[in-house]
Parts: C-alpha cells; structure tokens; sequence
C-alpha cells in the first residue's frame, strides 16, 4: 500500500481513452521517480496519488488537484520489482 512521503516510480504515463488533458497540464514522466504529496479515493473507487514534483491547478468543478492512478506507479521500496522494471526498459533499449 502507498503512504504519504512515499518515493515511487511512473510505469504508465499513457493518458486514459476517456481522460481530457488541459493545456499546461503537468504529468508525471515515465520512469521517473515522485514522492507521494497526498493519497485519496476518485469518485470511481479508485486510488489516487498526489504528487510533490507535479503541481496543476485545482479543478474548478472538484475545488481540489487531480491525482494519478496509483495503478500507473511502484514503489521503489520494492527493489525486486522495481529490478525487473528496470532491466524492461533496458531491454526495450536494446531492441530499438
């Protein structure tokens, strides 16, 4: 589970099919690593993430910053995993 002060890793920065992206939107990067600001459930049961690097505006319907799926991170304290996704990237590299 994430925490707050949480450092993670971006394993999918491709935006959602239905997700509209305002102009001047910050996003997190693949592979970078964030620090969690603020953990909180969507209106759709989902967990969202607050990052310290990425600051947007508020939504003017919600009053409040969007988050990110919490789907599209790792923590890094999971060295196993974080391995693996390491040596992926890697590997596509090689491939191109």
């Amino acid at each position: 589970m994430f925490h707050v002060g949480q450092k993670v890793i971006c394993i999918d920065n491709l935006p959602g099919v239905n997700n509209v992206i305002k102009p001047g939107t910050q996003l997190p990067r693949l592979n970078k690593i964030y620090t969690i600001r603020e953990i909180y459930i969507t209106r759709f049961s989902e967990i969202a993430l607050i990052l310290v690097e990425v600051v947007n505006q508020p939504d003017p319907i919600l009053k409040r910053e969007l988050g990110f799926r919490s789907s599209r991170f790792r923590s890094i304290d999971d060295s196993y995993k974080f391995a693996d996704d390491i040596l992926r990237v890697l590997e596509e590299e090689l491939v191109k």
